[in-house]
């Protein structure tokens, strides 16, 4: 590994986390600990409702003593006429915890929306548009974060992407005053999940563990967590893909998926999530679906900067690499990536996306190269300053399918 010894790298880690089968029972203990009143907000969405998940939850906490009250709006990514929905129906309320139960959407919905309850002003006023990020000025209102998904990370991140009517593209608070304090990760709320969520939410997964370690903040926190990931994933996955009542498989990917959003606290991310998060948002693909989509060209993308990083990664996949140089050794690993998502039955170009037209990618190569929530990112992260050009390189081969030129 190539670590640069004259760079300092930041890491923080987010409160107590409790892991394992039947976490869930402990919700309402560890709500009302959190609590300074007692009333409690449950943030979720309509399709936990419907399958009857939430109401142990309610009734959990209400057992614990305090007053509960559901919002269940949460429908795809978090966007501002969602949040300041939100807000507005619950601020009479005044929750004195947040309980944010479901995915990564649900979860930043909650940190969100957490935040505004003590930070008063307009949506907006908190976030620097010429940087696409956003920051509070006091502490959020406690929040127990409660994944249902094996897939962002997001009780462990202090991230959490919007939108805002305004501005072209994605924004993302960057703060780490929205880290959730408290989280219950019970893998056992996976084990309904059907294949397909179950699919891409684990690639998600994998790629929050990759990307900061093929980017420019490596360091030993990243490294260790990437060479990890790398033998689990490809073997679990699939697993938890074929039989979701699986116990090893959803623990294992559970467990990744915390890991994952860890990692990105200690490295950020790369090319692939500002290529995922442009055609997903484009196209309204699930994030993990395009993230899959992206990842083995920008595997290739990063074969050509950091070859050696792609080899270590195919080593620990567990790909026979003897006899090949490094950058032969990164081709294999593209070449295990696609066979992932085919196994997975997941797109692997953007042909397969119904409405991708060719004519779009110049645009989107243009958006990601002049968005500041991108350029900001990118700065951040990418081991060099990428242009439009080298977007567009991107962008085209997912269209073709070419993974190897």
């Amino acid at each position: 590994m190539t670590i640069n010894f004259d760079k300092m790298f930041t890491f923080s880690q987010p409160g107590r986390r409790v892991f394992g089968f039947g976490t869930i029972s402990r919700v309402g203990k560890e709500a009302r600990s959190l609590a300074g009143g007692p009333r409690a907000q449950v943030i979720t969405d309509s399709k936990l409702m419907e399958l009857g998940l939430v109401e142990p939850v309610i009734e959990a906490l209400k057992a614990a003593g305090l007053e509960t009250e559901v919002w269940a709006g949460v429908a795809g990514e978090p966007t501002q006429g969602l949040i300041e929905e939100c807000r507005k129906d619950i601020e009479n309320f005044a929750p004195d915890v947040f309980v944010g139960f479901g995915g990564g959407s649900s979860i930043d919905v909650a940190k969100i929306v957490a935040g505004l309850m003590t930070n008063p002003k307009d949506l907006h006023d908190y976030f620097m548009k010429d940087l696409g990020v956003g920051r509070f000025e006091n502490p959020s209102k406690p929040l127990l974060a409660v994944p249902t998904t094996a897939g962002t990370g997001a009780e462990n991140t202090w991230l959490a992407i919007t939108s805002l009517d305004d501005v072209e593209g994605k924004v993302g608070f960057a703060d780490p005053k929205i880290i959730p304090p408290r989280a219950l990760v019970d893998p056992g709320l996976t084990m309904a999940l059907p294949p397909g969520i179950t699919a891409s939410t684990g690639i998600d997964a994998l790629t929050h563990i990759l990307e900061p370690y093929l980017n420019a903040n490596t360091n030993p926190f990243t490294e260790a967590l990437a060479l990890q990931a790398v033998r689990i994933v490809p073997v679990f996955l699939p697993r938890a893909f074929k039989d979701g009542k699986e116990k090893e498989a959803r623990f294992q990917m559970m467990m990744q998926a915390t890991l994952g959003g860890l990692t990105l606290n200690y490295g950020g991310v790369s090319e692939g999530h500002l290529i995922g998060q442009m055609v997903g948002g484009r196209y309204h693909i699930p994030h993990g679906v395009s993230q899959g989509i992206a990842l083995p060209y920008c595997l290739r993308y990063s074969l050509d900067i950091f070859p050696e990083g792609l080899a270590n990664l195919a080593n620990w996949w567990g790909i026979d690499i003897s006899g090949l140089d490094i950058k032969e050794a990164g081709l294999e690993l593209i070449k295990a990536s696609v066979d992932l998502l085919k196994e997975l039955g997941m797109p692997w170009n953007l042909r397969q996306i119904e409405g991708v037209n060719r004519d779009d990618l110049p645009e989107m190569a243009s958006a990601i190269a002049t968005q500041p929530y991108f350029i900001t990112t990118a700065a951040s992260c990418c081991r060099k300053i990428n242009t439009e050009k080298d977007y567009l390189w991107i962008l085209e081969r997912m269209y073709e399918g070419n993974f190897l030129d």
